[in-house]
């Protein structure tokens, strides 16, 4: 795996990326080694020797042993891919917070207010904070933008994916990844945008 310490612009993001696609794939087939075991009746502490201590006749007793080590070595590569990811995400966000820019230096026009985001949400993770001015979500920003149908898509079609996110911040350009996915709140990534007209009459 690339240093950190070696990973910076593009070829950093890219690589944030390619962990990202890597973690939800080990979650997929953690997945799928877990409904092996669903089908036998089976959870990973079960027994797999009837009573007299002879291999269970009711069960595939070599399916469930490979998935419990499968299932065993995933779960350990999910931890270090999740750790690296974080140390990533917060590289990636002191990096774009020392490049950020000044006004006269955006090209993009705030369309919408963060007006609040839930502690513990994927939004308040991956720093977006209430009062930020959104200046570009995925695809949209204040040329295209036209109704919050238009972020809601976007957020919808990023399920789990890594959602590159612009926003003013103390009249300074900050760069996030948000990664919008279900959690115990409201919404896939747990905040609320308000228009700024609105705020502003």
């Amino acid at each position: 795996m690339v240093g950190m310490d070696k990973l910076e612009g593009q070829n950093f993001r890219d690589t944030l990326l390619d962990w990202m696609g890597e973690k939800f794939k080990i979650e997929k087939d953690i997945r799928s080694f877990n409904e092996i075991l669903q089908q036998n009746g089976v959870g990973m502490d079960d027994p797999l020797v009837d009573a007299e201590g002879y291999p269970r006749n009711d069960i595939d007793v070599y399916q469930v042993r490979l998935a419990r080590n499968k299932i065993i070595c995933l779960n350990n590569d999910l931890k270090d891919m999740i750790e690296t990811i974080e140390r990533g995400i917060s590289k990636w966000h002191k990096e774009e917070a020392d490049k950020a820019l000044s006004p006269a230096r955006v090209n993009y026009t705030p369309f919408l207010r963060v007006g609040s985001v839930s502690p513990g949400s994927p939004a308040d993770i991956d720093g977006l904070r209430a009062g930020d001015l959104l200046l570009e979500i995925g695809t949209v920003n204040g040329t295209n933008y036209s109704t919050m149908a238009d972020v809601g898509r976007v957020v919808e079609h990023s399920i789990e994916k890594a959602l590159e996110v612009r926003v003013l911040r103390h009249g300074r350009s900050v760069n996030l990844l948000l990664v919008p996915k279900p959690w115990s709140g409201q919404g896939n990534l747990g905040c609320v945008f308000l228009p700024i007209e609105a705020i502003e009459r």
